[in-house]
């Protein structure tokens, strides 16, 4: 029996090409949910660096609508 060499190109015909558009929603959720995670570490800058030293509570209240918002985001992304 005469073993069959796989290429990287025959692979990427007969099973990424054809799943293309799934493969691609998927980066971008994935992408989405990276960016999303990038909202608490600044979040925290501005928590310490502008709320609580001015003591703006109109500032923490959009602060904690951004960190719920990019949560959701997080869990939305991550159940898809």
């Amino acid at each position: 029996m005469a073993k069959s060499k796989v290429t990287l190109n025959h692979v990427f015909k007969t099973i990424i090409w054809p799943r293309k558009k799934p493969i691609l929603i998927g980066l971008f959720l994935i992408i989405l949910s990276r960016l999303a995670s990038l909202v608490l570490p600044g979040a925290s800058q501005y928590l310490m660096d502008d709320v609580i030293i001015n003591k703006d509570i109109e500032m923490l209240k959009t602060l904690l609508l951004w960190v719920i918002g990019a949560i959701t985001i997080q869990a939305i992304t991550s159940f898809y």
